[in-house]
């Protein structure tokens, strides 16, 4: 799920009469447009973004149901829209279950449900400019004795890294017997993927557990946030479940009460 333009999604709309295609194809609407080849509500291809967005999508939505007659809303599919509000922190969803039941639910981002792939540095998450990062890591120096070159290191690169907001604190904990080295991150503005880098780099293999969370100081997208989780020889990077899916009607109560439908 991307929004770029602060809207995406479509709702498949099935098979329509003629009149109400002609209908559609007449609205003039901001963020939404009838697509006639697809017979589908589309994303306008140039949208405008702001706080208004979500209302404004929302009546879009609702008014271009409206056109459909009492037996089209009955027999269409449905579908999502995904709008952000406020400045993109927040992300709503309007799904059109089939029936044309309209629900809207806000994300709650949980890391308890996330799903999870392998990391790699070509994912999409917040800027490395504005990421803001917590968590904690330890793992065993490649090296024997040499902690203080893995500390000097770390240091060095949260240091010199020239993010948007400075602050934040990288602290090292460091057991001389074992070469084990552990970072705690607390509201860290630096890029992970150097972070990542690094610490592959400075860790014995199999060595590195723990986990980062990457959200950040300014605007962005719920679904740019991660979770970057060292697990022994491999990384994986958590996408949090967005939804709480026991919170939205089951797609079985549009045909159980298709009057509400209308």
């Amino acid at each position: 799920m991307c929004c770029e333009f602060g809207c995406s999604g479509m709702v498949a709309l099935g098979t329509l009469g003629r009149v109400t295609r002609t209908r559609l194809a007449a609205l003039t609407g901001v963020w939404l447009e009838f697509e006639p080849e697809a017979s589908r509500i589309v994303v306008r291809v140039c949208s405008p973004s702001g706080p208004e967005c979500l209302p404004a999508v929302a009546a879009e939505l609702v008014g271009m149901l409206g056109t459909l007659t009492p037996a089209e809303r009955n027999a269409a599919p449905g579908g999502e829209l995904h709008a952000h509000v406020d400045g993109g922190d927040q992300l709503a969803r309007l799904r059109v279950l089939p029936g044309a039941i309209v629900t809207i639910d806000w994300s709650h981002p949980d890391f308890g449900r996330a799903r999870r792939i392998p990391y790699s540095a070509e994912e999409r998450i917040v800027l490395p400019e504005m990421q803001r990062l917590n968590g904690m890591v330890s793992f065993v120096a490649a090296a024997t004795g040499d902690l203080e070159r893995c500390a000097h290191e770390l240091q060095a690169l949260a240091g010199s890294f020239e993010g948007l907001y400075p602050g934040g604190e990288l602290r090292l904990a460091a057991d001389a017997p074992g070469d084990r080295v552990e970072v705690t991150l607390d509201d860290l503005n630096l890029d992970v993927a150097r972070l990542v880098a690094r610490l592959r780099l400075l860790a014995r293999a199999g060595s590195l557990v723990g986990h980062v969370d990457v959200t950040s100081f300014g605007p962005a997208e719920p679904e740019e946030m991660a979770r970057i989780v060292f697990d022994a020889d491999r990384v994986w990077l958590d996408r949090p479940a967005l939804w709480d899916e026991a919170l939205v009607v089951p797609a079985a109560a549009a045909a159980q009460h298709p009057a509400s439908a209308r």
